[in-house]
């Protein structure tokens, strides 16, 4: 917990930054590491991460990553831990995307999103048009992505493809007005069409990966959640037990899908963003929707999109809802809340509510 707890405090990793900050997107690796976005008032600032001793290594790997993309990072000792930090484009994961961009497209870019180490996402202009530029972390993430869009849309899905990608980017046409989440036009109308174009989705072939267990993959978390606060960890891990989450009835599934991965326009909508496209069980996708509506507090649109998808699953949807707020339970604590295991709390509740 010591190297998530520098994030938890603001006014101290402030005073070590040199500038007032707030951490968000934190991700924790019990007794290694934590990592997040850095944001200013003003928006994003950049990136930090805290080592324990055990994994100073990797900030030294860090460190050279970054130089050889002409960028540099800032290295400091505190209480026994390492802290590295710097800009957006000098995240040593992204950074030799970034150094693909060039200087004149950064600099004519906005940056939309940012997970560091995983992806940052920039709106900018391609021959006068606007585009989404992605900077990938991950090695062939690019060419996956743009396999897999290519690939969705010859099966009938509504998608986009890359219009350019280099090693580590990809560059999308700017296809919408809104989303899901937003909608400026008829919200219920659109969700329709979400339901028909997932329910697309869930016939083709194509290349997904292999299944992964989703009950292992929430026990992992509990058990992680347990060195952080034992009592809230036990919590997780009954609830998840006690789950009626049978993984049958395999389809190609988005895998994160949530009304903001739905773009809305004139002419129809365009589901965004597989990143984590593989079979999964057919409710997956549709109960993942419904927990990101209640987590959300709007009006939820769970009820046309069903009647766009052409099934009424009843009761059987709940363990998946239930499957959808667990994979979101750490989010208190990756939004760096001080009241973080009160929020964990609630959210624990809210899934007793919907685990049967």
């Amino acid at each position: 917990m010591r190297t998530a707890a520098l994030f938890l405090d603001a006014e101290r990793l402030s005073a070590l930054v040199g500038t007032e900050v707030v951490a968000k997107r934190l991700r924790h690796k019990p007794g290694l590491s934590t990592v997040a976005a850095l944001h200013t008032p003003d928006g994003v600032h950049g990136w930090a991460q805290v080592a324990s001793r055990a994994h100073d290594p990797r900030i030294v790997r860090a460190v050279r990553r970054a130089g050889r993309a002409g960028q540099r990072i800032r290295v400091i000792e505190h209480d026994g831990l390492t802290l590295a930090f710097g800009p957006v484009a000098s995240d040593p994961e992204l950074a030799a995307g970034f150094a693909e961009l060039g200087d004149e497209q950064r600099a004519g870019s906005v940056l939309l999103r940012y997970n560091p180490h995983r992806r940052a996402v920039l709106r900018g202009t391609l021959d006068g048009a606007p585009v989404s530029i992605r900077v990938h972390g991950e090695r062939g993430d690019a060419k996956a992505a743009q396999r897999r869009a290519r690939g969705l849309l010859a099966d009938g899905v509504p998608t986009i493809v890359p219009l350019q990608r280099t090693r580590s980017t990809s560059t999308w046409a700017w296809e919408g007005e809104s989303d899901l989440a937003h909608p400026s036009a008829d919200g219920e109308w659109a969700a329709r069409r979400a339901g028909e174009a997932l329910a697309r989705l869930h016939t083709v072939g194509g290349d997904a990966r292999e299944p992964r267990s989703t009950r292992a993959a929430l026990l992992r978390q509990a058990e992680d959640l347990a060195v952080l606060d034992e009592h809230l960890g036990r919590r997780a891990r009954r609830l998840v037990e006690e789950a009626d989450l049978t993984e049958t009835d395999l389809v190609p599934a988005h895998g994160d899908f949530s009304a903001d991965q739905v773009a809305i326009g004139p002419g129809g909508v365009w589901l965004l963003d597989f990143d984590r496209y593989r079979l999964a069980p057919r409710l997956k996708d549709l109960g993942g929707f419904h927990a990101v509506e209640l987590l959300s507090g709007r009006t939820p649109l769970t009820g046309p999109l069903l009647e766009g998808y052409g099934v009424d699953p009843g009761d059987a949807l709940r363990p998946w809802v239930f499957a959808g707020l667990a994979a979101r339970l750490m989010e208190p604590l990756r939004d760096a809340d001080p009241r973080w295991r009160d929020r964990i709390s609630d959210r624990l509740d809210q899934m007793e509510q919907w685990r049967r």
